[in-house]
């Protein structure tokens, strides 16, 4: 039922691909500003139609950054690599902003025995809110991880048009794939993090995604990060949402590209390499 109702409203925020490349792995950033609705009851209620977006990269990528401001909304930024995703947005008052960052990646399991293994991120972030809101409008940090398997197995592709804007879109709203379908328990809640707390300096979240494999099974793993800011509010996540498997061996990732990054990067583990998109999302 979540999974249905996010994607009714990215549907609505966006349209579908276009329909022009092809991707075992890529990755996307989205910057949307919105004005708040407000209806009496939260200061926002409902938020309007996009009324700036931005996007990078057309693809298929192996990284997407994107920074972005617009007088009396405010400002945001996002980054996304196959080692790290890293969002922040600050809104003024009447105005909602999210910076959302996606990566997606496709691995087969070639060990002789079948196996269990887990893709688990670590998020480190700050942010100040001004209220509750709804669930749809959406306020404080988000991250979610996923992991599923599409029809054609290894050969297997996604279709994210030749924009930046279409490939974003694709990444986003991957569970509304034709064949999609999600190896994880329909039960656990440990594959995403949200945080709606009002003051929150120095927080850490964890998601962590736990799967049967069995030799020669194709899966894709994705993880979104997104951090919506309202009527005021600062949400920044830009100290790193990153993940791994805890076991990553037998395990080839459609693309081992390597990435330049900040020196922080540098300091972690090589078996970083594979990040993407989920099922629990706020609205774009």
């Amino acid at each position: 039922m979540k999974k249905l109702l996010a994607w009714a409203l990215v549907a609505l925020a966006c349209p579908l691909t276009a329909g022009a490349v092809s991707v075992d792995y890529s990755t996307a950033v989205g910057l949307t500003f919105r004005d708040c609705i407000d209806l009496g009851d939260t200061g926002c209620d409902d938020v309007s139609s996009l009324v700036q977006r931005n996007y990078d990269a057309t693809p298929p990528n192996t990284s997407s950054a994107a920074t972005a401001s617009l007088a009396n909304y405010g400002s945001s930024a996002a980054l996304a690599s196959f080692s790290i995703l890293r969002a922040e947005a600050t809104s003024l008052a009447g105005k909602r902003l999210n910076a959302n960052a996606i990566a997606v990646q496709k691995y087969t399991y070639v060990g002789a025995e079948p196996t269990q293994r887990t893709f688990q991120g670590t998020l480190t972030y700050s942010q100040t809110l001004t209220g509750v809101y709804p669930d749809f409008v959406g306020t404080g940090v988000t991250a979610v991880l996923d992991v599923f398997t599409l029809p054609g197995g290894a050969a297997a592709t996604i279709d994210v048009g030749d924009t930046a804007e279409s490939n974003f879109n694709a990444l986003f709203s991957v569970y509304a794939l034709p064949g999609y379908t999600d190896l994880l328990d329909p039960n656990s809640t440990s594959y995403f993090f949200i945080d709606p707390s009002p003051n929150v300096a120095n927080g850490t979240g964890t998601a962590s995604a736990t799967v049967a494999l069995n030799p020669g099974d194709t899966i894709w793993v994705s993880a979104l990060l997104q951090t919506p800011a309202v009527n005021g509010g600062t949400v920044n996540a830009f100290d790193t949402f990153t993940a791994g498997w805890d076991n990553a061996a037998d395990l080839i990732p459609a693309s081992l590209a390597a990435v330049p990054e900040p020196t922080t990067i540098a300091l972690m583990a090589v078996g970083l390499a594979g990040l993407g998109v989920a099922r629990r999302r706020r609205r774009v």
